[in-house]
């Protein structure tokens, strides 16, 4: 074959080429890679999500929320020291409203990778990765004990608060309330504590409002026997805020304590409080 022979050829592959990925994207709709490379290059992609996922193929779209979309992100945020760059930020975003258009077999194998990372990924790469891609709503997908192993994680890491701002704090306390067993209930008041204090420290103007309907929100999601132990818990913790002196504290938690309601039984009797359930 001549020189000009092997152009032609080549010039007819392309054409053909082209002509299958079109036809392909009709059928099936975009790749994953697409996808992602749509969003690190248009932050405004998070608007027209939807319409691209629409014709998206369950298996490209697994991809996309399994590995193709997390892992620029998370390539960035570990080399960077989690520092974002702002072209990054719609894929959090993106994410999310991919996972809310899958089906319920795919949200189930994206949540039992959150659990996956959760037991085998360094503590770094579980920081940044379930602040970006965990919301408690996802625990409606993962047998019972898995629940419990996300859930003291994510307890743990609220009581601590390590490299947590209040945004980083409502993603993860968001849609964790019912899954709160009566258990951690302790684990989980402590959460709420260490959260508002901090925010105490932060902000000379006290707890924002949202964050009190927030926690509230989620104080609402739990068993009745969890929350009557939640209030005696933050009953004792306001009379001793009181006799400590502590009063921006003490207001704070009665701004929250108001906004619970009622709740059964005696919670101002904490005379039956166990040694553990009185905090600090």
């Amino acid at each position: 074959m001549d020189e000009n022979g092997a152009t032609v050829a080549r010039s007819l592959v392309e054409i053909i080429v082209g002509e299958v990925a079109r036809r392909r994207e009709q059928k099936f709709g975009y790749t994953a890679e697409q996808i992602t490379s749509k969003i690190t290059q248009d932050s405004s992609t998070a608007a027209m999500m939807k319409h691209l996922l629409k014709d998206m193929h369950p298996h490209e779209l697994e991809r996309l929320l399994l590995t193709v979309l997390p892992k620029p992100y998370m390539d960035y945020v570990l080399r960077y020291d989690q520092e974002r760059d702002s072209a990054l930020d719609a894929l959090p975003t993106c994410f999310r409203i991919a996972f809310d258009s899958a089906s319920d077999e795919i949200k189930t194998q994206v949540a039992r990778n959150f659990v996956r990372i959760v037991k085998e990924e360094s503590g770094d790469y579980i920081r940044a990765y379930e602040t970006a891609f965990f919301r408690g709503t996802d625990l409606a997908y993962l047998a019972q004990d898995e629940v419990n192993l996300v859930v003291d994680h994510i307890l743990r890491r609220l009581q601590t608060g390590w490299a947590l701002d209040a945004d980083d704090y409502e993603k993860l306390i968001y849609g964790l309330g019912r899954f709160v067993p009566e258990s951690e209930v302790y684990n989980f008041f402590e959460a709420i504590v260490t959260f508002v204090t901090r925010e105490l420290l932060d902000d000379e103007q006290g707890v924002h409002t949202y964050y009190i309907f927030l926690i509230s929100g989620e104080y609402q999601e739990l068993p009745e026997s969890s929350r009557l132990r939640f209030s005696r818990l933050l009953a004792n913790q306001i009379r001793r805020y009181r006799a400590q002196g502590q009063s921006r504290e003490e207001q704070a938690l009665t701004k929250l304590e108001s906004q619970l309601g009622p709740v059964p039984g005696d919670a101002a009797n904490t005379s039956d409080l166990s040694p553990d359930d009185i905090p600090f």
